[in-house]
């Protein structure tokens, strides 16, 4: 399996996870300003920018071991720049399969979903909340 396969894998996965946990996806692989987000998602009234990683062990550490400093900057550089396109002032104002969506919030969040895959299906799913404080 190619690492392309292998990244849908893991962010459809995350994606149905945060589904049922009660969230609502924004959208997927959102570029901007030298970053990527994984997912903006919704729930309740945060706003949260989901960073995935997958991978098929742990023999090289954990998913997590694999978010570092340039990777950090690059998520928030791209968050700021969603907040400042789709809305600042806590409102969001973007199209969802082609119909806009319009939500507000008043904080933000940033999580990480670690998933390991073996086979082509996900063994393990952690997610942690928070891991960059909402500052620069």
């Amino acid at each position: 399996m190619n690492r392309q396969t292998f990244g849908r894998i893991g962010e459809r996965t995350a994606e149905e996870y945060l589904c049922r946990k009660g969230y609502r996806i924004i959208t997927a692989n959102y570029r901007a300003e030298g970053g990527e987000i994984d997912l903006v998602a919704k729930k309740g009234r945060t706003l949260v920018f989901v960073e995935v990683k997958a991978k098929s062990s742990t023999c090289r550490g954990d998913p997590a071991s694999h978010f570092g400093g340039r990777k950090a900057a690059a998520l928030r550089r791209a968050a700021r720049f969603f907040v400042k396109t789709a809305g600042e002032g806590g409102r969001i104002r973007v199209k969802l399969f082609g119909i806009p969506f319009r939500a507000r919030y008043n904080r933000t969040r940033f999580d990480l979903l670690e998933l390991i895959v073996k086979d082509g299906k996900p063994k393990r799913l952690v997610h942690t909340k928070g891991v960059l404080n909402t500052e620069n």
